[in-house]
């Protein structure tokens, strides 16, 4: 029985894979010709977008421990939540736009760092994740129980990188990964903007963040497995 959920598993992945490669492919093109090229000629760099990621992070860190340390309130002032709002989104371009960048300038033959791959979706959890920390006791307790999982699933996936790394693995991104990221996103700036108001929709948009990261790590763990038997042979 377990092995054949781990073959619809690893079935569907390649279907929503092969599914996203054909439905981005004409948008793929002009999005290089138009942006991404003209990003590469004036030295432009994933890891750079990836950095602008992780600053606008820690901006955000040292807002919500501010707020911690003069009266933990997440029922923020409008223009607080504008400018939080505001820095999710330009979070979220250049999430969008570095693993698309770093291809294009691997195709294209421009040195590329190895760390790359590595550090992008630990950008993404320090920015994420201090978020939803931070919301944690203000919400319902099923989408507390829902923010908690998530946390757990991004250490696990931390971990299988981690191990991957120190053998020499690289684990690529999947389908569920981009999935998850997004709509966590999308929950979380639901809560930023509209709390308390939005819980509902938080809950609907963080458990299917929660379904795809659970595949995602799944689907990690298959590769670093097979990649680690290959390597024993």
């Amino acid at each position: 029985m377990r092995k054949k959920a781990l073959i619809v598993l690893v079935w569907i992945t390649r279907q929503m894979e092969r599914l996203d490669r054909s439905r981005d492919g004409q948008f793929q093109k002009l999005l290089e010709n138009r942006l991404l090229l003209p990003l590469i000629r004036i030295g432009l760099t994933a890891n750079f977008l990836t950095g602008v990621r992780v600053v606008i992070s820690l901006l955000i860190i040292t807002y919500l421990a501010f707020n911690v340390a003069n009266g933990y309130n997440p029922d923020f002032p409008l223009y607080d939540r504008m400018r939080l709002l505001l820095l999710l989104l330009v979070a979220y371009v250049t999430d969008a736009f570095d693993g698309p960048l770093a291809k294009l300038s691997r195709r294209l033959g421009y040195p590329a760092s190895r760390h790359g791959a590595h550090l992008d979706p630990l950008a993404d959890k320090v920015l994420t994740l201090p978020i939803v920390a931070y919301y944690l006791m203000s919400v319902s307790l099923e989408s507390r129980v829902i923010m908690l999982l998530t946390i757990a699933g991004d250490l696990a996936a931390t971990w299988i990188r981690s191990v991957a790394g120190k053998n020499g693995i690289t684990i690529p991104s999947n389908i569920f990964g981009k999935y998850k990221m997004a709509f966590l996103c999308a929950a979380i700036a639901a809560l930023v903007l509209w709390y308390p108001e939005s819980q509902g929709w938080f809950l609907v948009l963080a458990t299917v963040s929660l379904t795809c990261g659970t595949v995602s790590v799944v689907s990690h763990l298959l590769k670093l497995r097979e990649e680690l038997a290959l390597k024993a042979q």
